[in-house]
């Protein structure tokens, strides 16, 4: 009995596993048509930069200093909030990061330090680049193209970046042949099956949502912003935020080379755009996708 129940669950397994991959190639297809259209544009108006459109606001006002005032609160609020969380957890300990519980714990602490990231990038962006504050997000407010220009740029993002993925965990293999690729926190949390009910929608919501806005208003709306000030390039402005983009997740090295490559288009949408609408759009279905392809093959494997 148990043998049947272990061989039906593989072929669940196996059969979902051969649907998302020609799902994901479906995905491919089309973020390979969009890059490839967007190339016979930029081709034909070679005259003209693709970044002339609707400009971003500038942020003329912008201290230097003040830029780093998200990356503060996020540590300061996690160093603060871990422990609390910790103590009202039985079982978990923050010095054995294997440990499930502390994961929920580090996991826990960092959606809420990320909301008040989030919060003081927002604060910034109304103080100092652009009033009111609709105006930071949603710049002219060309809210239906900005949409549409982030569901193609997500799909660019998934050809370009899975394919610099794919590159970069080959090239360390060719030299390292033994090396193990660490797995994502968030990732590992939404494939235990030990965790309790809530942690995963937790996660989605930390990934999909809280992240994307997070992220996007300080590396596009400030940071970005920042660097075409310093700069005064603004394609220069774009690649420096997106490396610096990709640095930031380098918790897992061989993803950095992909998250930079996602992080210049991201600038590029902003840049196009004038709103950190496009950005944020394509931001969450990224994560999103990624999250689904990485939680579907395991709830297979054990419903």
């Amino acid at each position: 009995m148990n043998t049947e129940i272990e061989f039906n669950s593989l072929g669940q397994m196996a059969s979902m596993t051969l649907i998302l991959d020609r799902v994901n190639w479906v995905l491919i297809g089309f973020g390979s048509a969009v890059c490839l259209w967007l190339l016979v544009q930029l081709i034909r108006n070679r005259q003209a930069s693709p970044l002339v459109a609707f400009a971003p606001p500038r942020g003329e006002r912008l201290p230097i200093e003040v830029t780093v005032l998200p990356v503060l609160v996020l540590i300061m609020v996690q160093s603060l909030i871990a422990p609390l969380i910790a103590r009202s957890m039985t079982g978990s300990d923050l010095t054995d990061l294997a440990n499930p519980k502390t994961q929920i714990v580090v996991a826990l602490s960092q959606n809420i330090a990320t909301v008040c990231a989030l919060l003081a990038a927002y604060w910034i962006g109304v103080r100092y680049i652009s009033q009111p504050g609709c105006s930071f997000v949603l710049g002219r407010r060309q809210v239906a193209g900005d949409v549409l220009t982030g569901v193609f740029g997500a799909l660019a993002a998934l050809a370009i970046c899975q394919g610099t993925l794919v590159a970069t965990q080959w090239l360390i293999r060719y030299f390292d042949p033994l090396h193990q690729f660490p797995e994502h926190r968030v990732v590992n949390l939404m494939i235990s099956p030990d965790q309790p009910d809530w942690v995963r929608p937790l996660m989605w919501m930390g990934a999909a949502v809280i992240t994307p806005f997070a992220e996007e208003f300080f590396f596009r709306g400030i940071l970005q912003t920042l660097m075409t000030k310093l700069i005064a390039s603004r394609w220069m402005a774009i690649i420096a935020a997106g490396v610096l983009f990709g640095f930031a997740h380098s918790d897992q090295p061989q993803v950095v080379p992909a998250i930079t490559a996602f992080g210049i288009i991201l600038g590029v949408i902003y840049e196009r755009r004038g709103s950190l609408t496009g950005p944020i759009i394509a931001h969450a279905i990224f994560n999103a996708k990624t999250l689904l392809w990485v939680t579907l093959v395991p709830h297979a494997a054990t419903s």
